[in-house]
């Protein structure tokens, strides 16, 4: 199963580089993702993405693993017919370097900025000030041109997929620019779950079953009452 994986892995390395350099359609490579992995997604609240594309919004969700951002992509893309296109905070580093041992992580290096704008992911340096500033006007710019923004405001992933520590930033860009919020909850049927320091296992990204759990949106003008709104709303289905 490891070995036939990793194949797989290779595969859909290969496609997402031709991809790269191509007019292929994002939503369509996504697809091929979802169905390549063998992954089964149940979906709550699918009501809730109505008024998604008629309201200035950030979707943000718990994070458990690197394969969050596409289920939840590919959820919003097949419910509200690629209305929108919806962009992802990633961390600046996600694809590696060219200087990596990893040589998938080193191959990924010498074209991170052209995959980057392909697959619409929007780069942040933690503990950077400047790169900060760059994504607040980023975000504002995305969804004042009607698209939206996926974020996890955890920061990082959590084993449990329980939500711990939602840092303020993106709370106060919502309520100071009226930005609504759609929370998202993820739950697995495995334990797909990894820390901060824990090393990539690909195994996990493979023959999975996801609940996303859609909540409604929700706003505030006070940042700190937004932040725990949605904190809770996204715990909720965890507990």
């Amino acid at each position: 199963m490891i070995i036939k994986n990793a194949i797989k892995l290779i595969i859909m390395v290969i496609m997402l580089i031709l991809y790269t350099f191509s007019n292929g359609n994002f939503n369509n490579l996504l697809n091929t993702y979802i169905n390549g992995f063998n992954i089964k997604i149940r979906v709550y609240g699918r009501k809730n993405l109505n008024n998604l594309t008629k309201e200035k919004c950030i979707i943000m969700s718990n994070h458990l693993n690197g394969i969050d951002f596409a289920i939840v992509k590919h959820i919003i893309n097949y419910y509200t017919r690629q209305q929108k296109n919806v962009y992802t905070i990633v961390k600046h580093n996600l694809f590696g370097d060219k200087t990596d041992k990893n040589i998938v992580s080193h191959m990924l290096g010498f074209i991170k900025s052209d995959l980057y704008d392909k697959l619409r992911f929007i780069p942040y340096e933690r503990g950077n000030k400047d790169s900060g500033d760059i994504i607040k006007k980023k975000i504002i710019k995305t969804v004042n041109k009607k698209n939206t923004i996926l974020l996890f405001p955890d920061g990082e992933t959590r084993k449990d997929g329980i939500p711990c520590d939602f840092k303020p930033g993106s709370f106060r860009i919502c309520a100071e620019n009226k930005i609504k919020i759609l929370p998202i909850t993820l739950k697995y049927k495995e334990n797909i779950g990894i820390g901060r320091k824990d090393p990539v296992n690909i195994d996990k990204w493979f023959n999975i079953n996801a609940c996303i759990y859609i909540h409604p949106l929700i706003y505030d003008d006070e940042w700190d009452v937004l932040r725990t709104k949605v904190f809770e709303t996204i715990k909720k289905p965890l507990k």
